[in-house]
């Protein structure tokens, strides 16, 4: 998380790993982070056919929105890397997913990795036909859905 806050990929995050280590120092480990996991666990659903899995960084991104003081954020994990992108948005409206979405993989393209796949939860915004679509023909990047809380 510390990476993450120093990275270029932190957009208008105001938050400091000196903020970071005093929160863990007052609260502790967050539960969340020990649970999260970048990549699905044995048995869990595939986002990629047989034979087709990502090998370059970037192909596949798994993505979520995440609130922090009640702020949503896209925050996208790359499946190869594990490099971690977050995003801040105004609200979880199709049109701030949009803007997000379009940051992250301006990003890849800017280091010239080509974002195939976006791996999200069933939450509803993110799963709804509009984002699929817009996806599709602005980028030409799928959408994966998995089952609800698997990350």
């Amino acid at each position: 998380m510390s990476s993450l806050l120093v990275s270029p990929s932190a957009i208008n995050i105001k938050v400091t790993p000196a903020d970071l280590a005093n929160a863990r120092a007052i609260y502790g480990p967050y539960r969340h982070c020990l649970e999260g996991k970048a990549y699905p666990h044995v048995g869990s659903h595939k986002s990629w056919d047989p034979g087709n899995e990502p090998k370059e960084p970037g192909q596949l991104l798994h993505i979520d929105i995440v609130f922090i003081n009640n702020r949503p954020r896209l925050f996208a994990v790359d499946h190869v890397t594990s490099y971690l992108s977050l995003v801040l948005m105004e609200s979880k409206k199709h049109e701030e997913l949009y803007k997000a979405s379009d940051m992250v993989v301006a990003f890849y393209k800017s280091n010239l990795k080509v974002v195939r796949v976006l791996s999200s939860d069933s939450e509803s915004v993110l799963k709804s036909d509009a984002i699929n679509l817009y996806m599709n023909e602005k980028h030409g990047i799928k959408m994966s859905l998995r089952i609800p809380y698997e990350h």
